[in-house]
C-alpha cells in the first residue's frame, strides 16, 4: 500500500500530507428523524435520484481526482447514504479502482438486494446504527415507528451475505443502564463488533445536551467500568469511543486508538462543497470551496486552504487546556476538532469531555505531561 501511495502521489513534495480518505455525504436527506443527529438532515422517506445534489458521475469524478492526492478509501455517510439511487455506480467504480469503501447506515434500507450489492462490489465495512434492545426505545430515539424491526432485518440481510457488520450505539441516559440486554441481542444476531459512541453536542445533539439527556462525564466513565465486566462474556469487540486518556494501555494495544485522522481526510457534501467532514453542513465557515463541475479544485483546496494549514501546523502544538498537556496529544490530536470548533469557535480549544473531566478531578493524572516537561 505504501508503494502504491507513493506512485499515486506523483510529483508531490514527500513532506506533504496525503489525502487518505474522503467522507462523502451523497445526500442531505434521511428517512429517519434521529434525536441526536449532529447534521440534522431533512426528512425524506423514499430514495431519490439526486434532486439538486451531485450525480453519481460527479461524485466519481471527485474520487478519481482525489486518487492523485493519495486517496485509498471513502466513507459514505449521511444523511442516509442508501436513500440515494444509483449508488451501485459509485461502488462499482471503487471496486475496479481499488478504493476501499466503508458505509455508515441506519440499516432500514439494507434489503437482501442491497446486501448482495455490497458483497458483489467488496464493500469492506458496514456500520449499522442500533441504540437499544427495546423496540419502543429505539423507535422513539430514531423518530420513526418500525425503524427497529427494519434495522434488525438489515443486519440479518448483511449476515446472510457473510458480512460481519459493526453495530454503532449512541449512548444517552435512556440506554445507559441494562446494557447486558443489548449485548444478548447482539449475540442473538451474531454481531461481533459493537462500537458505543458518546453524542456530539452539535445540532440535535446540542438540544439533547440542553435538556439533560446526554450522560455526564462521570456517568460515562462509570459506564466504562461496567462495560469491562459485561464484555467478559462477549465474543468480539466491544469498543466505547471515549478519549485515549481514559483507556488502559492493554485496551489500546488490543483494540487500537480509534482516533480521527483530521490531517488526512476531507468531507464532500452532497452539493460538492468541501469541508473537514460533515461539519460544513452546520458551520458554513468550515466550507473550503466547491468542486462540483471542476474536481481539479480539490487539489488546490488540499494544498493551500488556510484552515487546513492551521490544522496541520497548529495541531497538536497549539492545543489548549488539558489537551495541551495530555501525553496522548500527538496521537489523539485533541479529539473531535469539528465539535470543538462548533462549540467554541476555536480549532485549538480543549475537547469538552476531557476538559470537564480535568476540572472535576476525573482526568487520570498519569496521562498528564509532568509540569517540568511542559513547554
Amino acid at each position: 500500500m505504501a508503494a502504491d501511495k507513493k506512485q499515486r502521489k506523483g510529483d508531490q513534495d514527500p513532506e506533504e500530507f496525503l489525502l487518505d480518505s474522503l467522507y462523502i455525504n451523497p445526500t442531505r436527506f434521511c428517512n429517519l428523524r434521529c434525536r441526536h443527529c449532529w447534521v440534522s438532515p431533512s426528512f425524506k422517506e423514499d430514495p431519490a435520484e439526486k434532486d439538486d445534489e451531485m450525480s453519481m458521475a460527479e461524485i466519481i469524478d471527485i474520487v478519481r481526482e482525489a486518487r492523485g492526492l493519495g486517496l485509498d478509501s471513502i466513507k459514505l455517510t449521511g444523511g442516509e447514504p442508501l436513500l440515494r439511487k444509483g449508488i451501485e455506480e459509485l461502488l462499482e467504480f471503487c471496486a475496479v479502482s481499488g478504493v476501499e469503501v466503508m458505509i455508515e447506515t441506519n440499516g432500514t434500507l439494507v434489503t437482501k438486494a442491497v446486501a448482495g450489492m455490497f458483497r458483489k462490489f467488496k464493500v469492506s465495512h458496514v456500520a449499522v446504527s442500533l441504540d437499544s434492545a427495546s423496540e419502543e426505545t429505539h423507535d422513539l430515539f430514531r423518530g420513526q415507528k418500525g425503524a427497529f424491526r427494519r434495522t434488525l432485518d438489515g443486519i440479518r440481510n448483511l449476515r446472510d451475505e457473510y458480512f460481519s457488520p459493526q453495530v454503532i450505539v449512541s449512548l444517552y441516559k435512556e440506554n445507559l443502564t441494562g446494557f447486558s440486554r443489548f449485548i444478548r441481542l447482539m449475540q442473538g444476531l451474531k454481531v461481533s463488533d459493537v462500537k458505543i459512541n458518546t453524542i456530539s453536542s452539535i445540532g440535535r445533539g446540542g438540544d439533547m445536551r440542553d435538556t439533560g439527556l446526554i450522560p455526564s462525564v462521570a456517568q460515562v466513565l462509570a459506564f466504562s467500568k461496567e462495560l469491562c465486566k459485561i464484555s467478559e462474556g462477549f465474543q468480539g469487540s466491544l469498543f466505547l469511543d471515549i478519549p485515549l486518556a481514559f483507556k488502559g494501555l492493554e485496551e489500546i494495544k488490543y483494540r487500537g486508538c480509534g482516533v480521527c485522522s483530521i490531517k488526512n481526510i476531507l468531507g464532500i457534501l452532497s452539493d460538492g462543497s468541501v469541508s473537514i467532514c460533515g461539519i460544513g453542513l452546520v458551520n458554513d465557515e468550515l466550507i473550503f470551496g466547491n468542486v462540483r463541475g471542476d474536481p481539479s479544485l480539490l487539489n488546490e483546496i488540499w494544498r493551500h486552504d488556510p484552515v487546513l494549514k492551521q490544522i496541520r501546523e497548529g495541531i497538536p502544538s497549539k492545543l489548549e487546556g488539558v489537551c495541551g498537556i495530555c501525553v496522548f496529544r500527538n496521537r489523539c490530536l485533541g479529539g473531535c476538532r469539528a465539535e470543538v470548533y462548533h462549540n467554541t469557535g476555536s480549532l485549538f480549544a480543549p475537547y469538552s469531555f476531557c476538559q470537564e473531566a480535568f476540572e472535576k478531578g476525573l482526568f487520570p493524572s498519569t496521562r498528564l505531561i509532568p509540569e517540568a516537561l511542559r513547554t
